[in-house]
């Protein structure tokens, strides 16, 4: 009962911020639609384990989707509106020092999957997706025999991933726009078959879920530079019929790693709504910590341990299970177990509101500030690294909790360096050792 009444309040809510920011990637909309998609699948996972939730989550959930839009509307980025760039040139590297860093980037790569395939095939199970599932819960429990400085590769070719990503959505959107030619556009292709081999290889599907979001944003800010079309609720199809694909081969992959013998329609609504009713079994029972900020900014809290700034148990990643008539259901209670904890009911509002301030702030940084094409602008980027923050915001304390963090300020120094190594000088004429522009 209750959750259907959580369901059609976030929809008119996500409807009512869509009117009025006219944009469906806006950060507050996407929060706003992606709790309203969770409460659909939440509806769906409680008729599997025959529960439901409390007035309280009724009331809450909507309050902190009713702060995002309040703040986002005082940024007044839906007052705006977007400069095309008519002239826009495409973007021009070194070829030669890119060739160089590609190749150390597949090397790393082959080095990355060649540790953890040893600790797949050394784990237990009689096939590979048996071995490969034991070898991730193996990681969670004992940990595995793989050094620091095969972990940091991944970072090195995930951020150069993000960095070639960026440089062959840019090039192929100008090229369609301006009837332009564009050589060697494919080569940028390369390092993301390298980041998907990589994420695979671990039985984790994480980091591809951050790289799609990523590649929906710099698509998305990318185009609104360059055409403009005007919102209407039908724009919402493609869109959804998009997630519905993502949907189907996310439950697919799950066959590849060894992880589900569930039906399709439970797998998915699993994930999607259970961290709600999660929160729900929260909040009748809230609970604190005794080390401030422990959930709330758990990279920053290890980053101070790993440093002997802080003492004692710095707690986990993984929070506990909720179990439902007697069986474990989920350990994922959306980003809002961790406000509360940390900050209690009334923080989680100043948090929300905090986290809301500033994406609508960068947002609008991107979307709507001139001279943004033609060259690596890394303010894409690195927006782009940081959105999948808001859209798993009903799944878990991303942004506080995992962007904040020495991780992404390393991904984002490497990527600067690299924009700061590849990015050539324009020049009229094509030249031997650049990648450039030549007109149809």
């Amino acid at each position: 009962m209750y959750l259907y009444i959580l369901f059609f309040t976030c929809l008119l809510i996500t409807l009512f911020s869509l009117r009025k920011f006219k944009d469906i990637f806006a950060p507050a909309c996407i929060i706003c639609e992606m709790f309203t998609i969770s409460s659909l699948f939440a509806i769906v996972s409680a008729k599997f384990v025959n529960t439901d939730i409390s007035i309280k989550t009724c009331i809450y959930l909507p309050a902190q989707l009713i702060v995002s839009i309040f703040v986002a509307s005082l940024i007044k980025n839906h007052k705006k509106r977007t400069e095309l760039e008519k002239q826009a040139d495409v973007i021009s590297i070194s070829r030669w020092k890119y060739a160089l860093l590609l190749t150390a980037v597949a090397l790393l790569t082959a080095v990355y999957c060649a540790f953890y395939l040893r600790e797949i095939l050394i784990s237990d199970g009689a096939s590979f997706t048996q071995k490969m599932a034991s070898m991730r819960q193996r990681s969670i429990t004992e940990g595995l025999g793989i050094p620091r400085a095969v972990i940091y590769i991944l970072k090195i070719t995930t951020s150069f991933a993000y960095f070639s990503s960026y440089i062959f959505i840019h090039n192929m959107l100008v090229k369609k726009k301006s009837r332009r030619k564009c050589k060697h556009n494919l080569i940028y292709l390369w390092s993301v078959v390298f980041l998907v081999a990589s994420s695979l290889i671990t039985g984790a599907r994480a980091e591809l879920i951050y790289f799609i979001v990523y590649v929906v944003i710099v698509f998305t800010l990318v185009r609104s530079k360059l055409t403009y079309k005007k919102f209407t609720f039908k724009s919402l199809i493609k869109p959804a019929l998009a997630l519905a694909a993502a949907l189907a081969l996310f439950y697919l992959s799950s066959f590849i790693i060894g992880r589900t013998s569930d039906s399709f329609m439970r797998l998915i609504s699993t994930y999607f709504g259970s961290p709600i009713i999660a929160l729900d079994r929260f909040l009748a029972e809230p609970k604190t910590f005794d080390l401030w900020g422990k959930e709330a900014f758990y990279s920053v809290m290890h980053f101070f341990d790993r440093l002997g700034l802080i003492k004692g148990d710095v707690g986990s990643i993984h929070a506990e299970y909720v179990y439902i008539n007697g069986e474990i259901y989920t350990n994922v209670y959306t980003a809002f177990r961790a406000y509360i904890i940390d900050f209690g009911v009334a923080g989680s509002f100043v948090l929300q509101a905090l986290m809301i301030l500033i994406y609508e702030h960068f947002y609008g940084k991107c979307k709507f500030s001139k001279n943004q094409l033609g060259h690596v602008n890394v303010k894409f980027i690195v927006y782009g690294l940081i959105s999948h923050a808001i859209f798993l915001h009903f799944y878990g304390n991303y942004f506080y909790g995992q962007i904040i963090s020495s991780h992404i300020a390393i991904m984002i120094v490497l990527i600067f360096a690299y924009a700061a190594i590849l990015s050539g000088k324009k020049q009229k004429k094509i030249g031997k050792t650049e990648w450039q522009v030549s007109r149809a």
